[in-house]
Parts: C-alpha cells; structure tokens; sequence
C-alpha cells in the first residue's frame, strides 16, 4: 500500500512539475505581412543568430537589413545592425511563435511565420 502511495504522490509531482515547464518556441523561419511580391516586410531569422530584415512597401525607400538576433524570454531583439531608417527591432513572440508582433511609436506590424519556414 506504501509503494502504491509513494508512485502516485511522484506521478502527481511529476505531472504539476510538467504543468509550469515554459511552452517550446521554435523562431526561426520566415515571417511576412503579406504573400511574397512586392510591397510587403519579410524577417528572416536564421539558425546561426542572424536575420534579414526587408520592407519593400515604400518603393522609395526600400530598406534592406542585415545583423544578428537575440532570443530573450517572448521577445526576439534584432543587433548589430546599420541602418539609417527606424527599424522595428524588438519583435515580440506569440502563438507557439508563428507569429512576431513589433511597435515603432504609432506604427504596429504584425508578421506571420511561413509555412515550411
């Protein structure tokens, strides 16, 4: 009878540990606002940490980034970069991390992870 009692209290530990584990996110891959074409953001972020960051929606001032990313809790941070434009460059993580939101004052983007991406 003890030995039944001491496996359920570890299965019951075991199973309210497992409750609080934080949920996996996998961020790399490509997110766009819109299908592929012109006239869309697209971030690439990459296995080795760094990312390309493009906006094609003004065909005046295309803007095209390069750098490297940090993963830090639910926000992916966008260094090392040189640009002369305001760039969204705290993303934070949601929906398992198929989608990236960002804020620049007023200005909200909002991308979403390609599939197969």
């Amino acid at each position: 009878m003890k030995k039944l009692i001491y496996t359920l209290s570890a299965v019951v530990c075991f199973i309210a540990v497992m409750s609080f584990t934080p949920e996996t996110k996998n961020v790399i891959g490509i997110y766009t606002a819109a299908p592929a074409g012109p006239g869309h953001i697209q971030l690439n972020l990459k296995y080795d940490h760094t990312f390309i960051y493009q906006d094609v929606s003004n065909t005046n001032k295309q803007v095209m980034v390069y750098g490297r990313w940090n993963e830090d809790g639910e926000y992916v941070t966008l260094k090392d970069y040189v640009t002369t434009f305001n760039l969204h460059d705290k993303w934070q993580i949601t929906n398992s991390g198929n989608t990236v939101k960002a804020r620049i004052g007023t200005t909200y983007c909002t991308l979403q992870k390609q599939p197969g991406c």
